[in-house]
């Protein structure tokens, strides 16, 4: 297919000569470089998988097996300092 394409002076220099050395049409040339470059010739970048940092804390201060209730019960005691802070 025919198509019109505007190349910078020196790309252009640089085809010519690898078309010269090579022996091979221009078009030839920007062909496999244009299939070269579009076929990902570069390295793939590999993600790294993400790791959460995690801490000892020790061990705890107050049995969790109720930390629900304790929870509760501590909201429900600021509730309370609240309200008497209003009164």
């Amino acid at each position: 297919m025919r198509t019109t394409l505007n190349i910078d002076d020196d790309l252009l220099q640089q085809v010519r000569e690898r078309a010269h050395k090579t022996r091979t049409p221009v078009r030839k040339v920007v062909n496999a470089a244009l299939r070269k470059g579009l076929t990902g010739s570069q390295p793939r970048r590999t993600k790294k998988a993400y790791r959460c940092p995690t801490f000892d804390m020790g061990k705890p201060v107050i049995n969790m097996d109720k930390a629900l209730a304790i929870a509760a019960s501590m909201e429900d005691g600021e509730v309370l300092r609240e309200l008497e802070m209003k009164k």
